[in-house]
Protein backbone atom coordinates (compact mmCIF):
# COMPACT_ATOMS: atom_id res chain seq x y z
CA UNK A 1 0.00 0.00 0.00
CA UNK A 2 1.25 3.53 -0.75
CA UNK A 3 1.72 5.73 2.19
CA UNK A 4 0.61 8.97 1.00
CA UNK A 5 2.01 12.25 2.79
CA UNK A 6 -0.39 13.56 4.67
CA UNK A 7 -1.63 17.44 5.67
CA UNK A 8 -3.94 18.75 8.00
CA UNK A 9 -5.18 22.18 8.17
CA UNK A 10 -7.27 22.63 11.57
CA UNK A 11 -6.37 20.69 14.86
CA UNK A 12 -9.57 20.96 16.78
CA UNK A 13 -11.19 17.43 17.56
CA UNK A 14 -11.57 16.53 14.00
CA UNK A 15 -8.32 17.88 12.99
CA UNK A 16 -6.21 16.18 15.88
CA UNK A 17 -8.04 12.82 15.58
CA UNK A 18 -7.32 12.61 11.95
CA UNK A 19 -3.57 13.18 12.91
CA UNK A 20 -3.93 9.87 14.60
CA UNK A 21 -5.28 7.63 12.43
CA UNK A 22 -2.79 8.84 9.66
CA UNK A 23 0.01 8.40 11.91
CA UNK A 24 -1.18 5.36 13.22
CA UNK A 25 -1.01 4.29 9.82
CA UNK A 26 2.87 4.96 9.17
CA UNK A 27 1.84 7.99 7.23
CA UNK A 28 4.01 11.16 7.52
CA UNK A 29 1.71 13.69 8.53
CA UNK A 30 2.45 17.71 8.35
CA UNK A 31 -0.33 19.23 10.91
CA UNK A 32 -0.41 23.16 9.58
CA UNK A 33 -0.54 25.70 12.48
CA UNK A 34 -0.78 29.86 12.37
CA UNK A 35 0.12 29.95 16.27
CA UNK A 36 3.42 28.29 17.14
CA UNK A 37 2.49 29.15 20.75
CA UNK A 38 -0.24 26.61 20.58
CA UNK A 39 2.09 23.17 19.49
CA UNK A 40 2.34 22.23 23.24
CA UNK A 41 -1.53 21.89 23.66
CA UNK A 42 -1.76 20.49 19.86
CA UNK A 43 0.92 17.61 21.00
CA UNK A 44 -0.92 16.97 24.32
CA UNK A 45 -4.20 16.47 22.63
CA UNK A 46 -2.49 14.07 20.11
CA UNK A 47 -0.42 12.61 22.73
CA UNK A 48 -3.50 11.85 25.01
CA UNK A 49 -5.38 9.73 22.34
CA UNK A 50 -2.77 8.10 22.28
CA UNK A 51 -2.60 7.33 25.96
CA UNK A 52 -6.08 6.14 25.91
CA UNK A 53 -5.69 3.79 23.26
CA UNK A 54 -2.49 2.83 25.23
CA UNK A 55 -4.84 2.10 28.51
CA UNK A 56 -7.84 0.22 26.39
CA UNK A 57 -4.83 -2.16 25.09
CA UNK A 58 -5.33 -1.00 21.73
CA UNK A 59 -1.55 -0.47 21.05
CA UNK A 60 1.46 -0.40 22.99
CA UNK A 61 3.33 2.10 24.23
CA UNK A 62 6.02 1.59 21.94
CA UNK A 63 4.30 1.69 18.70
CA UNK A 64 2.49 4.91 20.39
CA UNK A 65 6.37 6.07 20.20
CA UNK A 66 7.44 4.64 16.94
CA UNK A 67 3.48 6.00 15.55
CA UNK A 68 4.59 9.67 17.05
CA UNK A 69 7.24 9.92 14.74
CA UNK A 70 5.35 10.16 11.64
CA UNK A 71 4.03 13.73 13.24
CA UNK A 72 5.12 17.23 11.94
CA UNK A 73 3.50 20.66 13.02
CA UNK A 74 4.33 23.56 10.43
CA UNK A 75 3.80 26.84 10.37
CA UNK A 76 3.77 27.42 6.41
CA UNK A 77 1.75 26.06 3.68
CA UNK A 78 4.90 26.13 2.06
CA UNK A 79 5.90 23.18 4.27
CA UNK A 80 3.48 21.27 3.57
CA UNK A 81 4.40 21.24 -0.50
CA UNK A 82 4.62 17.58 -0.08
CA UNK A 83 1.59 16.52 0.51
CA UNK A 84 -0.92 14.63 -1.88
CA UNK A 85 -3.69 14.48 0.57
CA UNK A 86 -5.03 17.43 3.05
CA UNK A 87 -7.63 17.36 5.38
CA UNK A 88 -8.90 20.24 5.70
CA UNK A 89 -10.97 21.06 9.52
CA UNK A 90 -11.18 24.58 10.02
CA UNK A 91 -14.25 26.51 10.95
CA UNK A 92 -18.01 25.84 9.23
CA UNK A 93 -17.52 29.55 7.59
CA UNK A 94 -16.67 29.42 3.51
CA UNK A 95 -14.40 32.21 2.90
CA UNK A 96 -12.07 31.06 5.48
CA UNK A 97 -12.49 27.52 3.13
CA UNK A 98 -11.61 29.42 0.17
CA UNK A 99 -8.59 31.54 1.71
CA UNK A 100 -7.19 27.70 2.74
CA UNK A 101 -7.87 26.50 -0.59
CA UNK A 102 -5.92 29.51 -1.76
CA UNK A 103 -2.91 28.62 0.01
CA UNK A 104 -2.59 24.95 -0.31
CA UNK A 105 -2.90 25.99 -4.62
CA UNK A 106 -0.35 27.91 -4.54
CA UNK A 107 2.21 26.00 -2.09
CA UNK A 108 0.95 22.27 -2.40
CA UNK A 109 1.73 21.16 -5.94
CA UNK A 110 1.60 17.03 -5.77
CA UNK A 111 -2.19 17.32 -4.05
CA UNK A 112 -4.55 14.94 -5.35
CA UNK A 113 -7.12 15.05 -2.90
CA UNK A 114 -8.42 17.77 0.02
CA UNK A 115 -10.98 16.19 2.75
CA UNK A 116 -12.84 19.01 3.77
CA UNK A 117 -14.50 17.77 6.78
CA UNK A 118 -17.33 20.01 6.56
CA UNK A 119 -20.57 19.39 8.21
CA UNK A 120 -22.94 21.89 6.81
CA UNK A 121 -21.37 23.64 3.58
CA UNK A 122 -22.44 21.42 0.36
CA UNK A 123 -19.69 19.64 -1.76
CA UNK A 124 -20.38 22.13 -4.71
CA UNK A 125 -19.89 25.28 -2.68
CA UNK A 126 -16.37 24.15 -1.68
CA UNK A 127 -15.36 23.25 -5.01
CA UNK A 128 -16.54 26.75 -6.08
CA UNK A 129 -14.28 28.32 -3.31
CA UNK A 130 -10.91 26.84 -5.19
CA UNK A 131 -9.11 27.28 -8.14
CA UNK A 132 -7.21 24.71 -9.94
CA UNK A 133 -8.30 21.93 -7.67
CA UNK A 134 -11.90 22.29 -7.28
CA UNK A 135 -11.98 18.70 -8.81
CA UNK A 136 -10.24 17.48 -5.95
CA UNK A 137 -12.55 18.72 -3.05
CA UNK A 138 -14.62 15.99 -1.55
CA UNK A 139 -16.66 15.80 2.35
CA UNK A 140 -14.52 13.69 4.51
CA UNK A 141 -16.54 14.41 7.53
CA UNK A 142 -15.70 11.08 9.73
CA UNK A 143 -17.22 9.62 12.48
CA UNK A 144 -15.40 10.66 16.06
CA UNK A 145 -13.27 9.29 17.16
CA UNK A 146 -11.75 9.41 13.50
CA UNK A 147 -8.96 7.51 14.68
CA UNK A 148 -10.96 4.61 16.20
CA UNK A 149 -13.14 4.17 12.69
CA UNK A 150 -11.70 0.78 10.86
CA UNK A 151 -9.21 1.02 8.01
CA UNK A 152 -10.07 -0.92 4.89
Amino acid sequence: MKKYVIGIVGLGMIGNSTAVLSTMHGMKTLCYVRNEAKIPGYKAAFDKMYDEMIAQGVITKEQAAICGTYLKYVTSYADMAECEVIFEAIAEDLEQKKACYSEIEKNCPNVKLIGSCSSSILPDALASAADKYADRIIVTHPFFPVHMVPYF
